[in-house]
């Protein structure tokens, strides 16, 4: 017993602390500069979105202001079947812009029935006639330089997509957030580890870019097209960068039920990825390693932690079972700062409690892949829209 949980001791060390550390080592001495210039390609920017009637003109008028020459853009919207005034605020938008030489081209895409966002971006990839696609949601906003950063990536032929950054606006002082900030920033310093030594193993969807000429459809039912469309980038021989100066600015969720809802959407989409990716990168270990290391390790710690617990308690050794205390402790107070707020600001315990809500929400996400949940996921998005 003793023997085991060693081995799955090992096993979360190596997760969460083990593989950042060589990470941070192997860029230190495997470093890939990316060659960055100025450059000008035509453009696609392509939104899906689903009930966004509210949120989609200041998102639109947030794009068409960039830093960026316009009569190089253009914006392709579809409209996934929305029951509310989406379809009619889009096409106004449009009518105004033609006549407006400062604004891109607009083109509107009304899908009569709601067909998911997958087949929502297929269809606004295969319209699209830029170099360049830029993947982009309503509900986050761009700072002005967020397309030319983007876009300085290119210039080195050997990036096939790039990734921007997402930063998150504190509500206030009282929701706790600041620790799934804290869980963004070391996520964002493993990505440019990553992308520094070589690529990184997923892009942020709300923020990203790559050459159209690398479009691969999506299958219907896939729930993370900013992993999935990466891997294929990688297959086809390109590198995946991140360029931390594109920064997208968002808000958490207001509660951790929506933000729960959100990341099991996201690791059941991981889950997809898992064999998928055993086809596309077969012949790079490196790639393959991280992989295992960054994305597929992190759903089977929910069921490492568990195995531990109960070797823990189930142990004759005094020091197992006092450490398995411990544990039980910790996942109570961790527990009831999900519920107080009071509670979560106190040392550590914020922290613990982000560290459980995201492996509650690993472990459901398995179920969620066994049922094969994926359209039923996007028809319950967590913040009232897919995009």
């Amino acid at each position: 017993m003793t023997v085991m949980l060693s081995l799955l001791l090992a096993l979360l060390f190596f997760t969460y602390l083990g593989y950042p550390a060589w990470l941070w080592l192997w860029r230190r001495v495997h470093a890939r500069p990316v060659h960055r210039q100025p450059n000008t390609p035509t453009v696609s920017v392509l939104l899906a979105v689903y009930n966004e009637a509210e949120r989609l003109p200041a998102r639109l008028d947030n794009i068409s202001r960039q830093d960026y020459p316009m009569d190089r853009v253009e914006i392709v919207v579809v409209s996934d079947g929305s029951s509310d005034d989406t379809d009619n605020v889009l096409l106004q938008i449009a009518a105004r812009w033609r006549t407006d030489p400062a604004r891109p081209r607009l083109r509107p895409v009304l899908l009569a029935v709601n067909c998911g966002k997958p087949a929502a971006l297929n269809q606004a990839a295969a319209l699209a006639s830029g170099d360049i696609l830029v993947f982009a949601d309503a509900r986050q906003h761009f700072e002005p330089d967020v397309m030319a950063r983007l876009l300085d990536n290119f210039a080195d032929d050997t990036i096939g997509a790039v990734s921007g950054r997402l930063c998150f606006r504190p509500r206030d002082a009282d929701t706790g957030e600041a620790p799934m900030g804290a869980y963004w920033a070391l996520e964002q310093r493993v990505r440019q580890w990553q992308s520094d030594s070589g690529s990184v193993m997923g892009v942020t969807g709300a923020v990203y870019a790559m050459r159209a000429s690398l479009y691969t459809p999506l299958p219907a039912a896939a729930l993370v097209d900013d992993l999935l469309q990466p891997l294929y980038v990688l297959r086809r021989g390109f590198r995946v960068a991140l360029d931390s100066r594109a920064v997208a600015w968002d808000q958490p969720p207001a509660a951790d039920a929506l933000e729960l809802r959100r990341k099991v959407r996201t690791l059941t989409g991981v889950w997809q990825c898992v064999v998928p990716a055993l086809g596309l990168l077969p012949a790079r270990p490196g790639l393959w390693l991280r992989f295992v290391a960054h994305k597929f390790l992190r759903l089977l710690m929910p069921w490492v932690l568990l195995a531990i617990l109960c070797l823990s308690l189930a142990s004759d050794s005094p020091g197992w079972q006092v450490f398995g205390a411990l544990q039980l402790l910790g996942y109570a107070v961790a527990l009831l700062g999900l519920r107080v707020a009071a509670v979560r600001r106190l040392p550590l315990a914020g922290t613990a409690s982000v560290f459980v809500l995201l492996n509650i929400a690993a472990a459901r996400s398995l179920f969620h892949f066994l049922r094969g949940d994926g359209q039923r996921l996007w028809a319950a998005p967590p913040t009232g829209g897919k995009s």
